[in-house]
């Protein structure tokens, strides 16, 4: 990729240069942003008719929400998909989704999923957004003290998406890749 910069002055007089700007294809990183993994109480069967489960969280970085981890426990081989929505607005508009196979683990116990966006949701710093996804798996590890303060676990009942109480929030990490702003500047003096 090249520019080409000229500056003339008031007779016509002018100063003209090509300048070459190599650009790296480089992979974008992903940077964790939100997370709850602390203090694993134990699994919970969000049962009785929920046939989803979700979490709120608040935004720490500007840029496209490229993965979620989710920690889940499930007895049988299940496809769970996920979506992003903004909290603001009643959660009706899908940002991204998802769709991942989850096998099941043996013996039971939890394990990390990693659900990547082929087009990632752009999130901004501060805003509220929800990790929705479904069907309801057999077990959800959470953790029973709340040290993530930025959001609440969810579960879908029948048509509506519910604040759970019964734990303080189930375990996920977010990772953003951040959004990022190239300024080219150029002086009279030629730098």
């Amino acid at each position: 990729l090249s520019i080409r910069v000229r500056t003339t002055d008031q007779t016509g007089l002018y100063y003209e240069e090509i300048f070459t700007i190599n650009v790296a294809d480089m992979a974008p990183e992903l940077n964790l942003d939100q997370q709850q993994t602390s203090t694993v109480s134990g699994s919970h069967s969000p049962s009785s008719g929920y046939t989803g489960f979700g979490q709120t969280f608040t935004a720490g970085l500007t840029g496209k929400l490229g993965k979620v981890s989710f920690g889940m426990a499930n007895s049988s081989d299940v496809t769970v998909t996920m979506e992003i929505r903004p909290v603001s607005g009643g959660m009706t508009t899908v940002l991204a989704s998802t769709s991942v196979d989850v096998t099941a683990g043996s013996p039971l116990s939890y394990q990390w999923i990693d659900f990547t966006f082929t087009s990632p949701a752009y999130i901004t710093s501060g805003t509220q957004y929800a990790i929705l996804c479904t069907p309801n798996v057999g077990e959800m590890p959470y953790s029973s003290s709340n040290t993530y303060t930025g959001g609440n676990p969810l579960v879908l009942m029948e048509s509506s998406w519910i604040s759970y109480n019964l734990v303080a929030d189930w375990l996920f990490k977010t990772y953003v890749i951040e959004a990022s702003v190239h300024t080219v500047a150029f002086d009279s003096q030629g730098g």
